[in-house]
């Protein structure tokens, strides 16, 4: 059997998966662990999403740093569905792939999880004003650090140029893999 597909896996979320509302509608069995720390990576901003009007998040190596988001733990089935929205391709030809990572939780608890990477970064680019007000919004609905925070919203941002979130219009006709714009 394919461990992949049959055990559940720790996930470390730092982005728009911060939004309560988002995630829940691409995972249907999440077990939340709470918020939790990754140390000596940033969150930086690259390429472009339609869907949003400005870049997508990504995380960098960076020694000192830290990026606070969730943990959860997903079922299989989540846990591939969330792979296809993020387009994550096993041969790294998708959007994104998976890292291992680290994280410390509020408790103190370490754990080892997977987090998700652009596979492209290029020239850092900035987000929409409502993307990243939309991280921020999840990163308080999930009690980050007060500190974590204004540092999210103090970062720069564009306005976008039409109304957002676009949805994708393909996915009422096809699966959300064939529907990512990878």
């Amino acid at each position: 059997m394919n461990p992949r597909t049959t055990a559940r896996r720790l996930h470390f979320f730092y982005g728009a998966h911060l939004d309560p509302r988002q995630f829940a509608s691409c995972s249907q069995q999440p077990r939340l662990l709470g918020s939790a720390r990754l140390a000596d990576y940033t969150l930086a901003f690259f390429g472009y999403a339609m869907k949003w009007d400005g870049a997508e998040e990504s995380l960098l190596p960076s020694a000192g740093a830290e990026t606070w988001g969730v943990l959860y733990e997903l079922a299989p089935d989540d846990a591939e569905r969330l792979d296809a929205e993020q387009c994550v391709r096993l041969d790294g030809s998708g959007a994104y792939f998976h890292i291992p990572v680290e994280v410390v939780t509020a408790d103190g608890s370490v754990h080892e999880a997977l987090t998700y990477l652009r596979s492209t970064h290029g020239e850092a680019q900035l987000p929409s004003r409502e993307f990243l007000a939309n991280i921020v919004a999840g990163a308080r609905a999930h009690g980050l650090p007060a500190d974590y925070l204004k540092r999210l919203q103090a970062l720069q941002s564009k306005p976008a140029s039409y109304r957002v979130p676009r949805e994708n219009t393909l996915r009422q006709f096809f699966s959300i893999e064939s529907a990512c714009n990878c």
